[in-house]
């Protein structure tokens, strides 16, 4: 055939392509006069760029749960150690906020309240590192509010001991004369406390005095504290049996509350139930695997 005829039908080849192209998608394909196989070529790329436009986007992946993921965080004993000692500075400074108000312009106190507070604190920092006193409380402030208000209460052998530490600090000199006429007047006193403000421990039901005799001195240097076996009674606790006092952050006072953990076998809501019987009544159940003992002659109440 002549070179004409050949041309002529690739032409015609390349028209009924693109028309079925068109015929597919509705829309009319570029045409540039005669088309050869290059123009096919580019109707194709055309025809690829508006598939992948058309094509959906691929889902997003789900997210899993996060609950599945989280695994329970078990504190470690470094954790737990700065746990109460972070719970312990809060108490301090929570405590010692009221001996700071009492040299602000303003301030009412009550003798009471303030003798609580100061003795509060003078136990807990004792109890801890005899060196380390937290940033911000004057050690020289709450011993002052203890002896001001120790000898103001009766309490002469207490305000005793905190005017001898007092001695060993520096004392601003606007505050030093009242404080040695202090000292001179309670040489007069009886060097003992009065059995009222005696704390009491609701656990062991034994007297304590007012200065926990274990604790070791808030004067003496690092490392010369009280025996190894004496810190587990330092602090505000109890000298008998080593419960802490629980105080009142309002006045201060001990209140009548012991920490205790129910037997085994026990449940929650029974170990409610028995603290909310009367005592008689509760002295007559028995707790879980405790049986009754033989003999003669029944039990009193």
């Amino acid at each position: 055939e002549p070179p004409a005829a050949v041309a002529g039908a690739g032409a015609k080849k390349t028209d009924d392509a693109i028309a079925a192209a068109e015929s597919k998608d509705g829309k009319p394909k570029p045409r540039g006069g005669r088309r050869s196989g290059g123009g096919a070529g580019e109707a194709k790329l055309e025809e690829a760029k508006m598939a992948e436009e058309k094509a959906e986007p691929a889902p997003m992946p789900r997210p899993q749960n996060a609950k599945a993921k989280e695994v329970p965080h078990v504190p470690s004993a470094e954790d737990m150690t700065r746990h109460l000692e972070y719970t312990r500075r809060a108490e301090i400074y929570c405590a010692y906020q009221q001996i700071e108000n009492l040299y602000q312009p303003f301030t009412s106190s009550h003798a009471e309240a303030n003798f609580q507070v100061a003795l509060f604190l003078i136990n807990t920092l004792a109890g801890g590192a005899p060196e380390v006193v937290p940033y911000g409380c004057s050690v020289l402030r709450i011993l002052y509010t203890l002896a001001r208000n120790a000898k103001t209460l009766g309490a002469y052998k207490l305000a005793r001991y905190a005017y001898d530490r007092l001695l060993l600090l520096v004392v601003p000199e606007r505050e030093r004369e009242k404080m040695e006429l202090d000292m001179l007047t309670i040489q007069a006193k009886p060097v003992r406390d009065m059995q009222e403000l005696l704390p009491v421990c609701f656990r062991c039901h034994s007297t304590n005095p007012l200065l926990n005799p274990f604790v070791g001195n808030l004067m003496r240097a690092a490392g010369r504290g009280a025996p190894g076996s004496s810190l587990l009674m330092s602090g505000d606790v109890c000298t008998n049996c080593s419960h802490p006092f629980i105080r009142s952050f309002v006045s201060f006072e001990v209140l009548p509350l012991v920490e205790f953990l129910p037997a085994e076998g026990v449940t929650d809501e029974e170990a409610i139930d028995l603290i909310r019987t009367p005592p008689q009544e509760a002295s007559k159940r028995r707790l879980p695997g405790q049986h009754k003992k033989g003999g003669a002659g029944g039990g009193g109440g």
